[in-house]
């Protein structure tokens, strides 16, 4: 048998499997890495593990993108650090760090993107696959975990592995809008629904972008009622003030989506998204709107009609006692026939309640 020392470690080899203790700063006789681990800056990690792993060696080992900043848990009386990476969970009787799942045991979970909209309405599906030391397809339950929680949420957050995998389970992103910081990358993570504090696997990074704004809300300042409209199509309607017989109807659809409905001489708009219309950004709206997606509408008289791929960005929306309080947007869409057509921007304020 040999012996290295190795960053306050000793490195037993038997056979071919390592033995390694890491001790503490004390010199105290740390957590041991078990059969089927080995050691890295002090952690214990499993061999082939099924996780998020980067080149960080310098002889070309793979180790966990994570590991200089890997979390630590408290063994024993408390006094000393456990040296279990992630990955590996402590096997407190034996005071060793055992690797989370069995040779040939595996788990796996594919986003159906690399990047989304951090916009509180966009969407990423989930395959989720688990196959069993014995070869055989996993069926168990699992439990989905958010490596940041305020970047998302997983609807559900509980499910049963299938032998053609899950793709029932939806990440939705946050809205950065409302929380700025939640933009950047979250991965998600997977357990049994059994031992939901033992990792089994985690996706690769999901990269959360923060929605482009929609400018023009200046040209509709706070204190009046107004509304902006200007493009290759239109002529520049200007500020108009609105009188209380104009039809602005705000209500829930049978859905339970809001919406807000604006008719002008001469102009129709209409404003809607999937479960709210709070504060942000909503890419990808369209008259004809696909299950999920936001809907924006722009009619001027019979000669004009801008129903193609825009956007618009609500800044503010207040609705109380089924009446609309306040309601600021900017918007841009593209009139049809073609998403190519002249663009139309504009801005509308609403102040006073009805």
């Amino acid at each position: 048998m040999k012996s290295h020392a190795l960053q306050g470690c000793i490195i037993a080899f038997a056979s071919l499997a390592p033995l390694v203790a890491c001790s503490d700063e004390a010199g105290s006789l740390g957590v041991a890495c078990g059969g089927g681990t080995f050691e890295y800056l002090g952690f214990c990690y499993p061999d082939s593990p099924t996780l998020d792993y980067t080149d960080g060696g310098d002889a070309g080992e793979m180790f966990p993108s994570d590991a200089a900043t890997e979390a630590t848990a408290q063994i024993g009386d408390g006094s000393r650090e456990s040296a279990c990476g992630f990955g590996t969970t402590l096997d407190p009787l034996a005071n060793i760090c055992r690797p989370n799942l069995a040779p040939g045991e595996s788990y796996e979970i594919r986003p159906d993107r690399s990047s989304a909209m951090a916009n509180g309405y966009s969407s990423v599906r989930l395959n989720i696959f688990g196959a069993l030391a014995d070869g055989g397809l996993s069926t168990e339950a699992v439990i989905l975990g958010v490596s940041n929680t305020w970047a998302g949420s997983l609807s559900p957050s509980v499910t049963s592995l299938s032998p053609i995998g899950s793709t029932n389970v939806i990440f939705s992103p946050c809205n950065a809008a409302a929380a700025p910081s939640c933009a950047g990358p979250v991965y998600l993570t997977l357990a049994r629904a059994s031992a939901p504090s033992i990792i089994l696997a985690k996706s690769n990074p999901i990269e959360l972008v923060a929605p482009k704004p929609v400018s023009g809300i200046d040209k509709c300042p706070k204190g009046a009622t107004a509304l902006r409209v200007h493009g290759e199509a239109v002529n520049d309607v200007g500020v108009v003030d609105l009188a209380p017989s104009e039809n602005l109807d705000t209500r829930y659809d049978a859905t339970g989506s809001p919406y807000v409905s604006m008719s002008f001489p001469g102009w129709k708009f209409l404003f809607s998204s999937p479960g709210h219309l709070d504060p942000g950004v909503y890419d990808d709206a369209s008259y004809n709107a696909p299950s999920g997606n936001p809907a924006l509408s722009i009619t001027k008289g019979s000669s004009t009609s801008c129903r193609g791929v825009g956007r618009f960005q609500v800044h503010e929306f207040s609705f109380d006692n089924n009446k609309l309080r306040s309601f600021a947007v900017s918007f841009e869409s593209a009139c049809n026939p073609t998403s190519a057509a002249p663009l139309v921007t504009g801005c509308f304020r609403y102040e006073g309640g009805l």
